[in-house]
């Protein structure tokens, strides 16, 4: 029995041969850059919002600054007089108060993006790894066919060939399997397609959000 193995250009299940039959890829050099570089981990989200560290410091000391002379301004004897402490001096319009639901301050969307786009990159970076395993899987086992759409990638799971890990995305969710037959060669076996791809942060496939290679 011919071994098999899976592009990694294309995911094309085929015998194993240093062209692809599908794309026409060098099986060799496609396999160095589809194998994913772990010592590069992804970048720490910017907690501080994209602003300096130091220049926040600064700026809090100066609010205290300027809170503490105003609060010290209006404890002075002249703002306690009864001429200012009168009704009309006090109205809403004279002492600057307003709708405190107008006053509340819209949050920073920097870091939600950044957190985002994070969480992105580990998804397509689990996708990479699993193509590596998938083809490492067919060429150690001359056998393999891989699972239909019923069992999912699962299958390989149960058959203990990969680890819950390595089948789901950044947001612990199954990546979404298909397998396609492209084309049935008789005696020398078949061509498969495997696809998958992950949902995205909403988890519903099939909209703008999802992630594939």
């Amino acid at each position: 029995m011919s071994e098999n193995m899976i592009c990694p250009a294309c995911n094309a299940f085929q015998p194993k041969a240093e062209e692809c039959v599908k794309c026409g890829v060098i099986i060799a050099k496609a396999s160095q850059v589809a194998t994913p570089k772990a010592d590069k981990p992804p970048p720490e989200p910017d907690v501080t919002g994209g602003l300096p560290v130091k220049p926040i410091a600064i700026g809090v000391v100066l609010i205290f600054g300027v809170a503490g002379f105003l609060l010290t301004q209006n404890d002075s004897p002249e703002n306690n007089s009864p001429e200012n402490n009168s009704p009309e001096n006090n109205s809403p319009e004279n002492n600057g108060s307003s709708d405190p639901n107008t006053a509340q301050k819209k949050p920073s969307n920097k870091l939600t993006q950044a957190t985002a786009a994070i969480t992105q990159a580990n998804t397509r970076e689990r996708m990479r790894a699993l193509i590596t395993k998938l083809n490492f899987v067919a060429i150690e086992d001359q056998s393999f066919e891989p699972p239909t759409n019923e069992q999912g990638l699962n299958k390989l799971v149960q058959d203990g060939l990969l680890t819950k890990e390595d089948i789901t995305d950044a947001w612990s969710r199954d990546f979404v399997y298909e397998m396609v037959i492209t084309r049935d060669m008789g005696a020398l076996g078949k061509e498969y397609e495997m696809r998958f791809h992950s949902a995205g942060a909403d988890g519903i496939t099939g909209n703008a959000d999802d992630i594939g290679m």
